[in-house]
């Protein structure tokens, strides 16, 4: 068990735990010896998420302070400050691509040159809006809340708490209760993920996994998604139907991980579940956190969680 401040985020590469939180300052562990090695520093607001990119040997934080910050892993030197995001959350690598979660936006950056690319706030085509997986159609009753997603909205005012990528697609999940799905491409949002909640209830983290299907002997694309009502919801990436709604968790959702063949989640009512994607079965609940589990990481054939009660705890599986 390690401790530090409190803590939202960690993350695990070669061996080596990322962690980081209230303190404005990422410590590096070594899992080995349980014992931090150095730290980052130069965050001025609690760091709200990191993400390694391991092709370019650098480590990617996000904080309060309303920047992103690029560090070298090699000599933690801080390669790049990124600035303009009200409030970012999350982070998502993908193709020489850095997203942002933000308060009112996305703001979507070359990894490269490190300048925006992107700042996603609104849609101006048509959505094609579904409601519990079925696409909207002149044959079937008109559901408001697809006739409420149709209409042209912003993001402004609405808290994006994560953002996932695909091969195609972008997901933000935003406070509104939806998860908006942009083209990678041409930048446009192309339709809105909608579940069966009570208005208010929101979705936070997202993970895209592998799924084999039995039935039709083959791995398939989903999208699972953590909801504020303690509900885990999977949707199919190739028809985007809302396919499994698991009650998980007695409170919100805080983080969704793949470690090995299992998927983890973790939440406000202090329990980390590891869950068969096969059959969505539960194969075991971890206790032992006194405060919200914040994020889940697999370390070999270790589990690191992280909580704000100040400690990570590593798992044997």
């Amino acid at each position: 068990m390690l401790q530090g401040g409190c803590l939202t985020r960690a993350q695990v590469a070669e061996n080596k735990l990322y962690s980081a939180g209230a303190d404005q300052v990422i410590t590096e562990w070594d899992l080995n010896e349980s014992r931090p090695t150095r730290t980052f520093e130069g965050h001025e607001g609690w760091i709200t998420a990191i993400v390694i990119d391991s092709s370019q040997g650098l480590l990617i934080s996000a904080s309060d302070d309303q920047t992103v910050r690029v560090w070298d892993l090699r000599t933690s030197e801080c390669l790049h400050v990124l600035r303009g995001h009200d409030e970012p959350l999350a982070l998502e690598l993908v193709d020489q691509t850095l997203a942002v979660a933000c308060k009112g936006a996305v703001m979507v950056w070359n990894t490269r040159t490190w300048k925006l690319r992107q700042r996603l706030t609104n849609h101006t085509q048509v959505l094609r809006a579904m409601s519990a997986g079925l696409q909207l159609s002149k044959r079937r009753p008109l559901d408001p809340r697809v006739l409420e997603a149709r209409e042209a909205s912003k993001l402004s005012g609405l808290v994006v708490g994560a953002v996932r990528a695909s091969k195609k697609h972008l997901m933000a999940s935003v406070d509104d209760g939806c998860i908006w799905v942009w083209n990678l491409k041409s930048w446009e949002v192309e339709r809105k993920l909608l579940a069966p909640t009570q208005r208010g209830v929101w979705v936070r983290p997202l993970l895209v996994i592998s799924s084999y299907n039995a039935e039709l002997k083959r791995e398939e694309a989903k999208l699972v998604s953590g909801w504020a009502d303690g509900a885990i919801r999977s949707y199919d990436l190739r028809t985007w139907r809302l396919e499994h709604t698991m009650a998980a968790h007695s409170g919100p959702i805080l983080s969704l991980e793949s470690v090995g063949e299992k998927l983890v989640s973790t939440g406000a009512d202090m329990t980390v579940i590891e869950w068969n994607v096969t059959d969505w079965t539960i194969e075991r609940v971890r206790r032992g956190h006194r405060g919200a589990v914040s994020s889940a990481a697999g370390a070999g054939e270790r589990l690191v969680t992280s909580s704000i009660d100040g400690f990570i705890k590593v798992w044997e599986q």
